[in-house]
């Protein structure tokens, strides 16, 4: 006697035994099947609840852990807590003490995590690092700084020996020599048109007065001429003088001895048109492939810009961007009969082949083969011909592009 073979399987359904059903025993066995859909019913059943109860499977539902885990953060602030999933929990955390005593500082150091480390109450400017202050020693000293008094001025004691400067204006030399002077005044004297100044104590003698020197205001030359300069009227042989010339003078363009501004010269420059002199921009590249700006001049490198050629058996012409950048390109080769031949293009189209043509090269009165031509890409077709008799055969053919 053996047991039922049990199979991890969840059964449909477990099978009603018939009148009709004969007794049959064994694997398969028709009185065998119920009992074998619910071994293998049990068979499902406990493999799950192995692989609840190891770990296998998640459970589908949990609202708290079997054991209960500590969350903890460590570092510069610590603190923990248990944790088993039946509801919120909250850490109070704790920073750590930095080491420096709680109080006022003018000067920290912090470490690269932004933490004071250190403190300090530094009395001097060096102390605090600066050293490109006055130190107080050198306040009023020699080789020092000067200070200010309480009305916000420097002190006389300071400040250098001085000497205010005077000016009299006299009629006479007799004036001159009763003025109450000090050495650096000055006296003008009205009766010479002179000036003079005290250079040494004694005002009363007049070999202490020295004449100040001006420079005489006679012009000394004109351009190089000197005496009496008559400036003649400029031309183009002669240096002058010269009027500017008006806007309407300068718009006609006939008077030829005046000066023309370079605003009125700039007024005086027209945009050409067909029926109007004037000056034209060079256009663009874009601007001549466009071809619909009528105020611009065309260069010959943009007119043939893009077009090249070559002129041979196989060969090509591209016409230039402004014409559409169309393409022609031509040859011939030889074909083998009933069969095909793929003809790389001189050169690439840079778009798309547009159409392709081809015709035999030596018709005679027996051989006319069926041709065939196609644009296989952008930089070959494919040739390709059918004879009923003949052997390899020549084809010409134009492919235009763009």
């Amino acid at each position: 006697m053996a047991n039922l073979q049990e199979v991890v399987s969840w059964d449909a359904g477990v099978y009603q035994l018939e009148t009709s059903d004969p007794v049959l025993g064994g694997p398969g066995g028709t009185s065998n099947k119920q009992a074998q859909a619910l071994a293998n019913r049990t068979a499902y059943l406990k493999k799950h609840m192995d692989d609840l109860e190891g770990g296998t499977t998640a459970a589908g539902k949990a609202n708290k852990l079997t054991t209960a885990r500590t969350i903890a953060v460590a570092g510069d602030v610590t603190g923990q807590a248990s944790f088993d999933g039946s509801g919120n929990i909250s850490i109070t955390a704790t920073y750590k003490n930095s080491g420096v005593v709680a109080g006022t500082y003018r000067s920290v150091t912090v470490d690269a995590k932004g933490n004071v480390t250190a403190g300090s109450n530094p009395t001097t400017l060096l102390g605090y690092g600066i050293t490109d202050a006055v130190p107080s020693s050198q306040k009023g000293a020699a080789n020092g700084v000067a200070t200010l008094d309480s009305g916000g001025k420097v002190p006389v004691a300071q400040i250098p020996a001085t000497a205010i400067t005077d000016t009299f204006v006299v009629g006479t030399q007799a004036a001159m020599l009763a003025l109450t002077a000090e050495i650096g005044d000055v006296a003008v004297r009205t009766d010479l048109n002179k000036s003079f100044i005290l250079r040494v104590t004694g005002a009363s003698t007049l070999a202490n007065w020295q004449e100040l020197l001006t420079p005489t205001d006679a012009v000394q030359s004109v351009d190089g001429q000197t005496g009496v300069v008559v400036i003649a009227t400029a031309s183009e042989g002669v240096k002058g003088k010269a009027q500017i010339a008006t806007q309407a003078e300068v718009d006609a363009g006939e008077d030829d001895g005046k000066f023309v501004t370079a605003l009125k010269l700039m007024n005086w420059v027209k945009q050409a048109g067909e029926s109007v002199l004037g000056m034209l921009r060079v256009a663009t590249q874009a601007q001549t492939d466009a071809g619909t700006a009528d105020d611009v001049a065309v260069t010959p490198k943009k007119i043939r810009f893009g077009f090249v050629a070559q002129l041979s058996g196989i060969g090509y012409i591209k016409f230039p961007s402004w014409l559409g950048g169309l393409i022609v390109q031509w040859g011939s080769n030889t074909v083998p009969i009933n069969g095909t031949l793929n003809v790389t293009l001189p050169i690439t189209f840079p778009n798309a082949g547009l159409q392709a043509w081809a015709t035999y090269d030596y018709p005679d009165s027996t051989t006319y083969p069926t041709l065939a031509i196609r644009i296989a890409s952008s930089s070959q077709i494919q040739l390709g011909g059918k004879a009923a008799a003949g052997s390899n055969f020549g084809l010409r053919w134009l492919v235009i592009g763009y």
